[in-house]
């Protein structure tokens, strides 16, 4: 599925519906070399919720859309219910991939001696970026997953900014939990030292949350030889 869509910091572009990483990985790379077209491929997000102060409900697509932290009065994002059922010689791997998603355990049954079946609440952004992939890995491709939308619940959400020369960078923005801003951001600008050119001059990359610092590295400069 797709949808045209237009974002002030990477310009005009299309919100696209894949059936898993692999399948976005093929798509763009037959956009680059059957139509020569330099793709940007931006992080899926999952719609979120924002209740201002006067009590009025506003729905927020991208983090570039995100209010002022003093107009927010509660926010919300999607919840999902998660059935996973695995070979029971994997449960161990498959417990722990749930057991960090933050979600809500449900229900666990055994199906015969062999399989078992987790009933799991999990926020939806849990299962947007690898969870499938890394329930296939841990589970030698044996366990399979199914998901169902719950609606919106309360959560403390914040807007993770990314700092490049100390200019703020919008499309590098993301909408992420209060407790894992500081993590997300710590694993956006180690990633950005490593692609990013160092320059003639020491380059700092900064991830922050309402103007406070909470990740940062340094793109050295450039030697002489």
């Amino acid at each position: 599925t797709y949808e045209l869509e237009t974002q002030e910091s990477i310009g005009r572009g299309f919100r696209c519906g894949f059936l898993g990483t692999l399948h976005a990985e093929i798509i763009s790379e037959r956009l680059r070399r059957e139509f020569d077209l330099d793709v940007v491929m931006s992080a899926p997000q999952v719609l979120c919720k924002v209740i201002n102060k006067q009590d009025e409900e506003k729905l927020i697509f991208s983090a570039g859309k995100w209010p002022n932290p003093n107009e927010i009065k509660e926010a919300q994002e999607p919840w999902a219910k998660l059935e996973v059922i695995s070979p029971l010689k994997y449960f161990g791997p498959v417990g722990e991939i749930l057991s960090r998603t933050g979600g809500n355990f449900i229900e666990r049954k055994y199906f015969g001696a062999d399989r078992v079946f987790l009933i799991y609440e999990i926020p939806l952004r849990e299962i947007l970026v690898g969870f499938y992939d890394n329930l296939k890995g841990v589970s030698q491709g044996f366990a399979s997953m199914n998901y169902e939308i719950l609606g919106f619940r309360p959560t403390e959400l914040v807007k993770l900014e990314i700092l490049i020369a100390g200019e703020k960078k919008e499309a590098f923005s993301r909408i992420v939990p209060a407790r894992n801003a500081s993590g997300e951001g710590r694993k956006i600008v180690t990633k950005l030292k490593e692609i990013l050119p160092p320059q003639l001059f020491s380059v700092s990359l900064q991830a922050a949350v309402s103007g406070r610092i909470v990740a940062r590295e340094t793109i050295t400069a450039k030697r002489r030889d």
